[in-house]
């Protein structure tokens, strides 16, 4: 059994090609099997990779606050440096009021 995970995934995936087509089987049959395989191997891997990342998609979908929480000052400070007095203008609440601006102009 050690020896079986020695072997390359490309190895296992043969050995259980022929196992499954037997051994009086054509060589064409077992690479049938072999490609299919390995494409059974990518989807999976496509899968756990991306599973992740589309449920956090969703979850930003659903609950975007924290993420807007965390984005709020920067944006404030970018806003302020294009157009000063953008919140003033417009009659909006300043998130940047009250604290020293880290943006500084040069």
């Amino acid at each position: 059994m050690s020896a079986m995970w020695a072997a390359s995934p490309s190895e296992l995936l043969m050995q259980v090609a022929t196992k499954a087509t037997g051994r009086q089987r054509s060589l064409v049959r077992r690479r049938l099997v072999l490609i299919i395989g390995i494409g059974m191997l990518v989807i999976a891997i496509v899968a756990a990779v991306f599973a992740p990342l589309l449920i956090w998609a969703f979850w930003i979908g659903l609950n975007p606050q924290p993420y807007f929480g965390v984005l709020e000052r920067p944006v404030a400070q970018i806003v302020e440096r294009v157009r000063p007095g953008y919140y003033a203008e417009h009659h909006l609440a300043n998130p940047l009021a009250g604290t020293a601006s880290t943006a500084s102009v040069r």
